[in-house]
């Protein structure tokens, strides 16, 4: 007995250094490293046991950095292993299920299922209410999570979208305090549904001011900064600021390339958008090779069927601008 008790704690300690160095990992942006580490991390978990806590918390860390990187299939499964775990583990109505249905859910928005999300994110509130203070942090995420459903799923529930953001502010502020980065993703939320009604006089502000504390918090390299750009260039360039957007843009363009390379797809979006800001410069010298880019990333990642897709962008964008 004293022998297996001394080979699961080396089994114990082995996971938590890859485990932490992962976690830290993903924290600074590092992704590919992360996941390397947190493949490890899961890895080592499964030689103690199939259906060990550990196991589930490598599942989930590692599930969120896939579908950071677009992985999804392997998120996905990911999360359904870990659900199973935790509820085997600790009940269907514990704080760690509610956890994994909130970062399923998610997923889910990533994939505009908003069906399967809804389901998720309201079991995880109930679970966390019950559980949990009102004024909690666990509780307010939620609560944003579900105001951004309820803006993209168009339900028509426009009071209650902008009610559960301004609930998680409310939370975040009393909470954390208005520096802190749970704060930021609070009234990122409610910035961009603003900015989805065109209420721009109000997101805009909101978006600049997130910038400024994802800035301080991170640095000026890091990948929710690069967010945060990506949010001021999109709201600049429907309002036909485009030397704005472009700014936004460029840096942003470098943080992604920086994080994931010059030839990701996460970089086709923005290269396109920042040829759409040119393009209404009449700058057509400039916006050229950013669309050829885009499509050769496109290309690469989609098949030649993406040109056709990008055509069609640019065909729209011109008649929309």
């Amino acid at each position: 007995m004293l022998l297996l008790f001394g080979s699961l704690g080396f089994a114990q300690e082995g996971w938590e250094r890859e485990h932490e160095a992962g976690a830290r990992a993903a924290k600074q942006a590092r992704f590919a490293e992360a996941e390397k580490l947190l493949l490890q991390s899961e890895r080592e978990a499964r030689r103690n046991s199939e259906t060990s806590p550990l196991l589930a918390r490598s599942l989930l860390d590692l599930a969120e950095v896939y579908r950071t990187e677009g992985n999804y299939g392997e998120a996905q499964a990911r999360y359904e292993e870990a659900l199973k775990i935790y509820t085997r583990q600790s009940g269907e109505d514990s704080l760690q299920v509610a956890e994994v249905l909130n970062k399923h859910a998610e997923l889910y928005k990533t994939l505009n299922d908003y069906a399967k999300a809804e389901p998720l994110l309201q079991r995880s509130l109930e679970i966390r209410q019950r559980k949990l203070p009102a004024d909690s942090g666990e509780v307010a995420q939620v609560q944003n999570d579900l105001g951004e459903l309820y803006t993209y799923r168009k339900t028509g529930k426009t009071s209650q979208a902008e009610s559960s953001y301004r609930k998680a502010v409310g939370i975040f502020g009393k909470t954390v305090g208005g520096e802190h980065p749970d704060y930021a993703n609070a009234m990122e939320g409610l910035a961009l549904f603003y900015s989805e009604r065109r209420q721009f006089d109000l997101a805009v502000p909101l978006l600049q001011r997130i910038l400024e504390i994802r800035e301080k918090v991170f640095g000026p390299e890091h990948h929710d900064v690069a967010v945060s750009l990506d949010e001021i260039g999109l709201a600049t360039l429907q309002q036909r600021q485009y030397r704005s957007a472009i700014s936004s843009y460029e840096r942003s363009v470098k943080i992604w390339e920086k994080i994931f390379g010059p030839e990701s797809e996460v970089l086709s979006p923005d290269l396109n958008n920042l040829a759409a800001a040119y393009e209404g410069l009449s700058n057509y010298t400039a916006a050229e090779p950013l669309l050829q880019r885009a499509v050769r990333i496109d290309e690469k990642a989609l098949g030649p069927t993406a040109r056709t897709w990008r055509l069609i962008c640019i065909i729209w964008q011109r008649c929309c601008t």
